[in-house]
């Protein structure tokens, strides 16, 4: 009787032990899935492609789902009613109190310590790549001599034709600070916005019959083909180049330079904050973070991936000009502010 006991008791561990065999795997990759919100266009084509696709083929129980259309007020509604359906969040934030929005940033997984300072980052967020807007203009027109700063934008003495400005109520807080440095205000003097300033130059151009408002930014680079303009602005890097690999002869003033850096966070809510931040932690890594500059013109945000952008692209990059001495956003006062300054600029070029 012993005996039989024994042997059924060796066949249930033996059989309690196959099952954990065979259990943990399956839970192991357990399948998890992320939403991934961006903007789209070649930017979001090149982040499926370069980060995505490749993170995805190392992690094979992790689906990342890329969608467009980042809204703010969606982020806010999601966040208040509970139904988060976000994961990634890749859009700036407008808000002072990013803690009821977003995870705060794991810097044990992700290499904090390594990824550019920029007032776009905080505890909740980081910097994923760099942008670069500032004006473009018709190379054929001003042959040796084209212009360079914000000054030459607004001199139409010595720059003459018309000017495309981008007349967007988010685009005030380049538009501005280009027409405030065209303005004279010292770079350290930007902020508070001087918006006195800033009109009075943007009404130079109106009232000089020389302004042409544009509402989206690839009319940008258009307008500058088709002639209708000699300067364009604000214009990001990435459309003046692809422009010209379609035939176009643009150049970008990269004195007139205003940096972006691209923020990234995890939605507070989200079902899956660990794999969000081990996805953030691949794109950010020193090895990978500058793969996007193989495809679009767009820098990397870890200092040590400056050596690995790709030479297609670098010299539409900040890497590519390491003289130059960017302006950039200021986060904190922008949040604080930009709801009014963004009123203000609406204002003035919708003629209210």
């Amino acid at each position: 009787m012993t005996s039989v006991i024994a042997r059924l008791a060796r066949t249930f561990i033996a059989g309690a032990i196959l099952s954990t065999v065979l259990v943990l795997p399956a839970m192991a990759q357990e399948k998890v899935t992320l939403v991934w919100v961006g903007y789209g266009g070649a930017s979001g084509e090149a982040v499926k492609k370069l980060w995505l696709e490749p993170f995805m083929k190392e992690h094979p129980n992790i689906e990342v789902i890329y969608q467009t259309g980042v809204q703010w007020a969606k982020l806010a509604a999601m966040r208040q009613t509970g139904d988060v359906t976000w994961d990634l969040y890749e859009g700036d934030l407008y808000a002072t109190d990013p803690e009821n929005y977003f995870e705060k940033i794991d810097c044990t997984v992700i290499p904090c310590n390594e990824i550019m300072q920029d007032s776009n980052r905080s505890d909740y967020t980081i910097v994923t790549r760099t942008l670069v807007n500032g004006f473009a203009y018709d190379k054929a027109k001003f042959g040796d001599n084209p212009p360079k700063t914000w000054q030459d934008f607004f001199d139409l003495q010595k720059f003459p034709g018309k000017r495309g400005v981008l007349a967007r109520p988010t685009a005030a807080g380049t538009i501005l600070m280009g027409a405030m440095t065209g303005a004279g205000v010292p770079r350290d003097q930007l902020v508070p916005y001087k918006l006195d300033k800033a009109f009075e130059a943007l009404n130079k151009l109106r009232d000089s019959d020389n302004l042409v408002l544009f509402a989206q930014g690839p009319q940008c680079p258009q307008l500058l083909r088709d002639k209708e303009v000699v300067m364009a602005g604000h214009c990001d890097a990435g459309s003046i180049v692809a422009a010209n690999e379609d035939g176009a002869n643009l150049g970008f003033a990269w004195d007139s330079s205003i940096v972006l850096g691209a923020s990234m966070a995890v939605v507070k809510g989200s079902k899956h904050p660990k794999e969000a931040m081990q996805l953030i932690a691949y794109i950010l890594d020193k090895n990978n973070n500058a793969k996007l500059s193989a495809q679009v013109a767009q820098g990397p945000a870890n200092t040590l991936a400056m050596d690995k952008v790709d030479a297609k692209y670098k010299a539409w990059t900040l890497a590519g000009h390491p003289e130059v001495k960017p302006l950039a956003y200021d986060w904190p006062y922008l949040r604080r502010e930009g709801q009014a300054i963004n009123a203000a600029y609406e204002k003035w070029f919708s003629g209210n």
